[in-house]
């Protein structure tokens, strides 16, 4: 049995087609990351100072 080029070369585009579609539909159905002012390095930076301050307090360690 001879296979055609031709044909061959469709199934083969049909296949890879097919898998950049599913990889496109995975992407698409992951929910989207909020990207909000919570993700700033210098607005976390402050939380976490923010909140070392408050653990100070807490053990009486800061000096009045």
């Amino acid at each position: 049995m001879k296979l055609d080029k031709k044909v061959v070369a469709a199934v083969n585009a049909a296949v890879v087609a097919y898998i950049e579609a599913e990889k496109v539909a995975v992407q698409a159905a992951r929910p989207a990351r909020f990207a909000g002012p919570a993700t700033d390095s210098w607005s976390q930076s402050g939380r976490q100072e923010i909140m070392r301050h408050r653990q100070m307090w807490q053990l009486r360690i800061v000096s009045r």
